[in-house]
């Protein structure tokens, strides 16, 4: 098949163009991902704290998630250089997030 473009998992597409199989995997998979009833954000609190705090409180009840309040902090130097480091977040309220670390 001259002129063809191997497009993965046995779909084969012309140079420069699009499988029929791969448009349709692609749309589909597009339809999956886009709009707020798909992604489940239409059943986010308006207020980001009492959102945060169901979250907090979930990952805390699973009981999977050994440290949920844990966290990664990244900030970038003057430098140009990023610094990271985990936290553990020990409070929040409409001022803010209170972090402490060892």
């Amino acid at each position: 098949m001259d002129g063809e473009v191997g497009a993965g998992h046995g779909v084969r597409m012309a140079r420069g163009g699009r499988s029929d199989t791969l448009s349709r995997v692609t749309d589909k998979r597009r339809a999956e991902l886009t709009g707020p009833e798909r992604t489940g954000f239409i059943d986010l609190d308006p207020d980001p704290l009492r959102q945060f705090k169901a979250w907090v409180s979930d990952a805390q009840a699973a009981g999977t998630i050994r440290e949920p309040t844990a966290m990664a902090v990244a900030s970038l130097g003057e430098d140009g250089w990023p610094s990271v480091r985990v936290v553990l977040l020990r409070d929040w309220d409409e001022r803010g997030f209170v972090f402490f670390t060892n």
